[in-house]
């Protein structure tokens, strides 16, 4: 007999294990998307805004002399592509801002943004990269551009105020919405080998 009145509890355990179970998954669910959306706006601090007002950038050629980006020395946007030559993802993101470069060049002045010089000349050459090449960048400079993630696309007007930047290869929703802003359609990213 005492065996049958604890079967008798047993779908009640059941339904109470189970209604325990969904309330911690749905607790669960939203505890993840409220860090999501603590890391969206971290992300999101951590990116150059839109109007935002920067520096012109001084640095130094591949050749090593020292050099600076005016951008009120013409009347065309520029575009800072800042990468490394040992990134990976810059690598296989070459054609696309390739592709870029080749058509809006008579729109926008191009930069490229080394982070580091190592391998910097042989990179260049490798790739024919036709527009002038920054290293050599000081701290502050990187940190106003938050130039830390590889590859990063920034436009900046004449007026030194940032109208776009994006940090990331160029694709999916981003490269939907590169290819938006600058009405260019994109190859995509190269294989890696």
């Amino acid at each position: 007999m005492k065996s049958t009145g604890n079967r008798q509890w047993q779908p009640y355990l059941l339904a109470g294990t189970l209604a325990l179970s969904a309330i911690l998954n749905l607790l669960l669910i939203m505890k993840v998307k409220n860090e999501q959306r603590l890391i969206a706006d971290i992300k999101q601090q951590n990116r150059l805004q839109s109007g935002q007002k920067v520096p012109n950038i001084a640095g130094k050629t591949v050749e090593g002399d020292a050099t600076e980006v005016n951008f009120s020395a013409s009347n065309k946007p520029t575009i800072l592509y800042v990468f490394t030559p040992a990134c990976v993802w810059c690598k296989r993101n070459f054609e696309n801002m390739a592709a870029l470069h080749r058509n809006i060049a008579d729109r926008y002045n191009f930069v490229g943004v080394s982070l580091t010089d190592k391998d910097l000349a042989s990179y260049v050459k490798a790739h024919s990269i036709d527009y002038p090449v920054l290293t050599g960048l000081s701290d502050g400079t990187k940190a106003i551009y938050r130039m830390s993630g590889t590859p990063t696309t920034i436009v900046v007007s004449p007026e030194n105020k940032v109208l776009r930047a994006w940090t990331g290869v160029y694709n999916g929703t981003q490269e939907a919405e590169i290819s938006s802003y600058f009405h260019v359609k994109m190859p995509g990213l190269v294989r890696e080998n």
